[in-house]
């Protein structure tokens, strides 16, 4: 199933960055499954990703490549994912997972497994959301 995406407009106005790149963005995320083949695209604009493939010893799981993709789309100052177990204590599992735009403050992208969608905001007023803050002492 192809999760919700972004708009291309929402994109725009909330990175204020331009529709080419937006529509790159709005494409890695609902590629899901093609993401391999995308990021190895002559001209789809990820060098960066396409040559940390190119060094995997092992395929990536697509998921870590859409992020990687992201990373170097958003031109991310970390190399990371940020990953949140949030709503799933009793679970080994995590509910969201981001780009880590260093502060979690900043702007990013989130992937919610939940509800298998992409949405726009922070970590920081994520995790303030999410969080039960008896257990964070």
């Amino acid at each position: 199933m192809t999760p919700e995406a972004p708009s291309i407009k929402k994109l725009v106005e909330f990175f204020g960055i331009d529709k080419t790149k937006a529509r790159s963005i709005r494409e890695v995320c609902k590629t899901g499954a093609n993401a391999v083949e995308l990021s190895l695209t002559a001209g789809v604009g990820f060098p960066q990703t396409a040559s940390w493939l190119k060094d995997c010893w092992h395929l990536p799981k697509k998921r870590e490549i859409q992020f990687k993709m992201l990373q170097e789309a958003l031109e991310a100052p970390n190399d990371s994912i940020r990953v949140c177990p949030v709503l799933a204590h009793t679970l080994d599992a995590h509910r969201f997972e981001c780009v880590d735009m260093a502060d979690p403050y900043v702007r990013t992208i989130i992937f919610d497994y939940e509800k298998n969608r992409w949405f726009l905001g922070t970590w920081g007023d994520l995790v303030e959301k999410y969080e039960p803050w008896d257990t964070i002492i």
